[in-house]
């Protein structure tokens, strides 16, 4: 006969003592959610399209790939970790924790074939696949974290609705897919014809605005001014010889002056064919704005300042042949060359450490003292 009495029955686990709240589980919701938002903010737009652009956009596209991908790994693992410490409170049923990697896989194998897809026909409908499962995992791990709400909610009927629900939106892949494939022609050939479209519209608006420049060039005549003519605006205009008509200009000897004492000489590096008379006032001022912006000016040092310099040797050979006297002013730039050549690298790098000179300056010892030579050759009367 049996023995019934109360002493030989197993204690009785108390449910409280099973299903407890896992604020693991909920701290891993809590970490997914930066990761979904990498991949929901990497996935494109319906109207971004793959392979356009230089080198820059390629790599762009590459590294928006990479996030999306590795953004959508890291959510399927805190999701899968977030769903066992649910289980393991207790909050998921003994038949669904069985079936849990199923719905996980096919969720996982769903994200990652929509993002692949979405990055090689970017369309409207596939990205809802990774966007709308994570939020659907989430939330079954969430309830199943609370074993208080999970137990309101009818634990059986729960676990059927989120397996079925995290199961139906996998399958939305494919059906979504082919939504976006086949609309993805018709939007490609959209896309190419506004950009042709925007094309048209900017070549046609260039040639109206070149247009409007060449009727204003043509305006120009003797009686303008050596600044109108000298305007920066012209030079791209092919078959017009700006320099032609600035020698037309029957003010142009006072006009250099006045743009020297503006300090415009970077404008006048054409000074030489301007078919001017190298007097006194306009040496004065070719000096003092040779000066200015070359010896005494601490802006654009470097590669570019000794370009620019370079285009002023012309000038400064017809004012020398001219019986300028430019000794002073040159005297100022050569010392801003030696400044180059002699002064304290701030990186502390050796006197002799050509790389890091050439990083300071962007050209190399033996350009700024060939420099220095060409200016040597100006001084003295001629």
């Amino acid at each position: 006969m049996a023995n019934d009495s109360p002493d030989d029955q197993p204690p009785a686990t108390p449910v409280a003592a099973i299903k407890q709240v896992s604020a693991g589980g909920i701290a891993l919701l809590l970490f997914a959610c930066l990761p979904y938002i990498i991949m929901v903010g990497m996935l494109p737009d319906a109207d971004d399209f793959p392979n356009e652009g230089g080198g820059e956009a390629r790599m762009a596209w590459g590294f928006q790939q990479f996030w999306a991908y590795t953004g959508c790994a890291a959510i399927l693992v805190l999701l899968t970790l977030a769903l066992w410490r649910a289980s393991r409170a207790g909050g998921i049923a003994g038949w669904a924790r069985q079936a849990l990697p199923l719905p996980i896989l096919a969720a996982g194998v769903a994200m990652t074939f929509a993002i692949s897809q979405t990055f090689e026909q970017p369309g409207p409908w596939l990205p809802l696949v990774p966007t709308v499962l994570p939020p659907v995992l989430a939330a079954y791990a969430l309830i199943g974290c609370l074993p208080p709400l999970s137990r309101r909610l009818r634990p059986a009927q729960l676990d059927a609705v989120a397996i079925g629900l995290i199961g139906a939106v996998s399958l939305a892949v494919i059906p979504l897919g082919l939504l976006d494939t086949a609309s993805y022609p018709q939007r490609l050939a959209r896309h190419h014809a506004e950009l042709a479209a925007a094309d048209a519209a900017s070549k046609a608006a260039g040639a109206q605005a070149e247009q409007a420049l060449r009727t204003k060039f043509a305006s120009l005549g003797p009686n303008s001014s050596l600044r109108d003519y000298l305007d920066g605006e012209y030079w791209y205009l092919s078959g017009v010889d700006v320099l032609a008509g600035a020698r037309q200009v029957n003010s142009r000897q006072s006009d250099a002056n006045a743009m020297l004492d503006d300090g415009l000489i970077l404008d006048l590096s054409d000074l030489w064919q301007l078919d001017l008379q190298p007097t006194q006032p306009l040496c004065a001022a070719y000096g003092k704005a040779l000066a200015a912006r070359f010896g005494r000016s601490d802006i654009g040092r470097g590669s570019a300042y000794l370009s620019l310099l370079d285009r002023q040797f012309a000038n400064m050979q017809w004012l020398h042949d001219g019986q300028c006297n430019l000794d002073g002013p040159i005297g100022e730039v050569d010392a801003q060359l030696a400044w180059m050549l002699e002064s304290k690298d701030p990186s502390d790098a050796a006197p002799n450490d050509y790389a890091a000179y050439f990083s300071r300056w962007g050209v190399s010892r033996e350009t700024v003292a060939a420099m220095r030579g060409k200016l040597a050759t100006l001084r003295g009367a001629r």
